[in-house]
């Protein structure tokens, strides 16, 4: 059954050939279309314009995530928040992390667009001793189960 979005979230044309588009009802992500053919040198990143932008209600954050078909060749877009007052043109920053050339032609699917509710708050600073307590404390990386980093510091 289609999910009736609330208009709140839209999308902002700047120009984009072809806007992002959720192929299933039930898919989390929208795919984004190249807006120009590009090459990723390998382990190189490069700043793509996509041609759009978000209206997003407060308590939310788009998100640009690989497709799997791009993860698995070695394509990845660095995760950075949009925020919802961002009312600008968003970039996909993308990653080639695989030892040859990756060619993206105009109009081919590269990542996607997702929209995530967050946790807009804010904290107060606290001393370490006023933390209360937890069951894992100052446990760090593999502390739960394999490698404890914390141990190899020491």
């Amino acid at each position: 059954m289609p999910v009736t979005v609330k208009p709140e979230f839209m999308l902002i044309d700047f120009g984009a050939e072809q806007m992002p588009v959720r192929k299933h009802h039930d898919d989390a992500g929208m795919d984004i279309y190249a807006p120009y053919t590009f090459t990723v040198e390998p382990q190189c990143m490069v700043d793509v314009k996509l041609g759009f932008g978000t209206v997003l209600p407060f308590g939310y954050k788009a998100a640009i995530k690989p497709r799997g078909s791009s993860g698995k060749m070695g394509l990845l877009p660095i995760d950075n928040p949009i925020d919802s007052g961002y009312r600008g043109e968003i970039h996909a920053v993308v990653w080639n992390i695989s030892k040859d050339p990756i060619t993206i032609k105009r109009g081919e699917r590269f990542c996607q667009l997702e929209i995530v509710p967050c946790v807009c708050c804010d904290m107060p600073i606290i001393k370490p001793d006023e933390a209360p307590s937890s069951e894992r404390g100052t446990g760090c990386y593999g502390s739960t189960g394999g490698y404890d980093v914390s141990e190899s510091t020491r």
